[in-house]
């Protein structure tokens, strides 16, 4: 006999149609399979994802909050993109009136800059008082 493949785990609440369910392997903020791209008629790896004009405009979703969105909270993935509402454009990036980053992060960074959020000589706030954190 072998043991079923569709129980539920310690702790995880059941209800009816439970065992139906797929088991999606969901990981949000990894780059978008080929098979994904064909589906949403995006040509090439430049194109952004049709859900960034509206995260853009009402925030990431909340679910996330560490969530890296190329154009939203990090730079463009490669020096062909360009910000836009052109074919292929990445949209606007959002920012307040001063020019600062809404959601975190720096969309203004180069392509494919992996650079962390917080600079080693620590937080600069609006006001120009410098935080610095050492643990």
């Amino acid at each position: 006999q072998t043991k079923p493949t569709n129980l539920t785990r310690q702790g995880d609440l059941y209800y009816e149609g439970k065992e139906l369910e797929t088991r999606n392997h969901v990981q949000p903020g990894k780059p978008l399979s080929d098979k994904l791209r064909e589906a949403l008629g995006l040509a090439s790896d430049n194109m952004p994802p049709p859900w960034l004009v509206n995260m853009q405009r009402y925030g990431p979703p909340p679910s996330y909050p560490s969530l890296k969105v190329p154009g939203l909270n990090a730079p463009l993935p490669s020096i062909d993109c360009q910000y836009g509402y052109h074919l292929g454009g990445w949209g606007k990036p959002p920012v307040d009136n001063y020019g600062r980053p809404l959601y975190g992060g720096n969309p203004f960074d180069p392509p494919g800059d992996s650079s962390t959020d917080m600079p080693k000589d620590g937080l600069v706030t609006s006001d120009g008082k410098t935080l610095v954190a050492n643990l």
